[in-house]
């Protein structure tokens, strides 16, 4: 691995030039959102027939998330003095993303079920999707008959959002010592998955199913999903691309996945890689996240610099916009799905495709002319 890997001891932190010579290297790229998009493919095909790795796939853009935002923290950090500025900068911006869409699709939730268009009440969970706390009243309803199925995804932005909050603080307090927080929130990470699931099964469910879904939806294992992105965010200039590696890091994982819950568990969970949601066989909800989240860091760096072939395969336009507007196609999939199949059979292919097209216009629509007004707004790119 070329390079050094250790962060600057001062506060001064120098960005690397993006665009200086050697492979070009950038922090948004086609193929970074062509991935974008064909992930949200794999979510949508899986919260479809509920098979397949979406679960892995969210691993996968919180670690997106850290590669991308991380770094902008980290260097930012060093240039600002005042940490509220600092702070406000950075959450404006993110609120700016997210905010508006978010609660425009929360507002068309509340008022669908005050009319009757969804089978569900949002009463008793109002404030918690108003305050971007969805993921922790999901956490003690998952048993709940009335808990509302039709809005799970939410769990997910709500993490994403509360790491906003706590990322921040965690790089102004100890970013010049990066490689330590990395390490220890990967233990923490451990011991606190540890301690959740025995406080989970002893005070709500126990069924295990319930036990382990729980902590996957959990905020706290996710910061270091964060961190291993930024870590490779912040060093992408150092650390070269090897394809080969790559894949192979892939196949080490699956095979792993897979002969490891055969000998423990005699299963062979072929249809998931090895990794049936949610993670409770074979430790692996103690160390599936982290490893997922270093293979996705990886290939996030792949992604960024053209210097290897997945960079140039997945360099198409058309779907790199679909993957610049996957946030409005992950937001509204599922009450679609769900609206479909509310009306049509579910299995058929053509409600399938149908179900995607009117995602996929409704994101359009979306993103041209509510989402963009917003962005303008933003003092940095998004």
């Amino acid at each position: 691995m070329k390079g050094n890997l250790s962060f600057p001891p001062e506060n001064k932190r120098n960005e690397p030039q993006l665009a200086s010579a050697g492979p070009s290297l950038r922090s948004y790229t086609k193929p970074l959102d062509t991935f974008r998009f064909f992930a949200f493919m794999i979510v949508f095909i899986g919260h479809q027939y509920a098979v397949g790795v979406p679960h892995l796939i969210i691993i996968g853009f919180f670690v997106m998330s850290g590669y991308l935002l991380v770094p902008k923290l980290y260097y930012s950090s060093g240039r600002e003095v005042n940490f509220f500025k600092y702070f406000l900068k950075f959450f404006r911006n993110r609120c700016l993303r997210i905010f508006p869409l978010y609660y425009l699709f929360v507002c068309l939730v509340l008022l669908g079920s005050r009319f009757d268009v969804f089978d569900f009440d949002v009463e008793r969970s109002k404030f918690y999707l108003l305050s971007y706390s969805y993921n922790f009243y999901q956490l003690f309803n998952l048993e709940n008959p009335d808990f509302s199925k039709e809005l799970v995804h939410l769990w997910s932005l709500s993490v994403e959002e509360q790491m906003y909050v706590l990322l921040p603080v965690l790089i102004w307090l100890f970013g010049r010592k990066y490689n330590y927080m990395l390490a220890i929130s990967a233990v923490l990470c451990l011991f606190l998955a540890y301690f959740f699931r025995d406080f989970i099964s002893d005070n709500y469910y126990k069924n295990p199913h319930w036990v382990y879904s729980s902590i996957y939806i959990f905020s706290p294992l996710y910061i270091s999903s964060f961190l291993v992105g930024g870590y490779f965010g912040i060093n992408r200039c150092s650390i070269p691309t090897n394809l080969p590696l790559l894949i192979f890091f892939y196949v080490l994982l699956t095979a792993g996945g897979l002969l490891a819950n055969y000998y423990l568990e005699g299963i062979l969970p072929i249809r998931t890689l090895g990794y049936p949601h949610p993670l409770r066989y074979s430790y692996q909800w103690l160390w599936g996240y982290i490893a997922w989240s270093i293979f996705f860091a990886y290939l996030s760096l792949h992604l960024t610099k053209n210097d290897n072939f997945l960079y140039r395969l997945l360099d198409i336009s058309a779907t790199a916009y679909l993957g610049r507007i996957s946030y409005g196609l992950y937001l509204f999939h599922f009450p679609v799905i769900l609206i479909f199949n509310k009306y049509f059979d579910h299995r058929t292919i053509t409600n399938v495709f149908i179900s995607l097209v009117v995602t996929i216009l409704v994101s359009v629509v979306s993103y041209e002319f509510y989402e963009k007004r917003f962005l303008l707004m933003k003092s940095t790119p998004s």
